[in-house]
Order: C-alpha cells, then structure tokens, then sequence
C-alpha cells in the first residue's frame, strides 16, 4: 500500500511497460518480480515503475505498435496496471482507481 507521501517520488521519468500474456498464460505481480530479479543485466533502478497487462496492444494498418496512445492512456485504462510504489523496490502491486487518480493529480500540479 502507498501512503500519500510516496506519490512525490513518482514526478519525473518514469519507465511503463506494456506486456501481452499469450492466450490460457498467466503472470502475477510476483512472477513478473522473480523474473526482473533473475536478470543479471539489469538492476532494480532499470525495473519499469508501471506495467499495463494488456489484452492486446494498439497498432496501425502495418501492425505497427502505436506508443503514443500507450502514453497517453498512462494508468487510464480497463487494463490491469502494476506499480513500485515505493520506487526501486522490485514489488509490484496493482494500481487501484484512487492511486491513478492521485497520480493524475501529481502530473497536473506539475506543470
């Protein structure tokens, strides 16, 4: 669970990964942890912050992923959404609507 306070500490870059999981598959926020964990390249602080467990990701007539609308949809979406709310920690847990709400709010007061 977040508390108020550790929303500051999401201003700035933040990296948002989009995955697929492949039909009958499954992944948990642990799995997903256990996984990034066992990367020997890669070190907590590269973890995404936010992760959108998508059903299918949005793409043009070439089949062309369309990122711009990954980020403008952000947490804003029917898709499950993790997040680290304590940052670099490699727990993951899922981003309720009040979270993406507050979050939203942050971005507003920060421009």
């Amino acid at each position: 669970m977040y508390r108020s306070g550790d929303l500051g500490s999401v201003t700035g870059d933040q990296v948002m990964a989009c995955i697929v999981v492949r039909g009958g598959a499954s992944l948990t926020p642990a799995e997903l942890g256990a996984f990034l964990a066992a990367q020997g390249d890669l070190g907590p602080r590269q973890h995404p912050c936010f992760v959108r467990v998508a059903g299918q990701m949005p793409r043009t007539a070439t089949f062309k992923v369309l990122t711009r609308v990954l980020a403008a949809d952000r947490w804003n979406t029917s898709d499950p959404v993790w997040w680290r709310p304590e940052g670099r920690s490699r727990g993951c847990v899922t981003l309720d609507p009040d979270e993406a709400a507050a979050l939203d709010a942050v971005i507003r007061a920060g421009r």
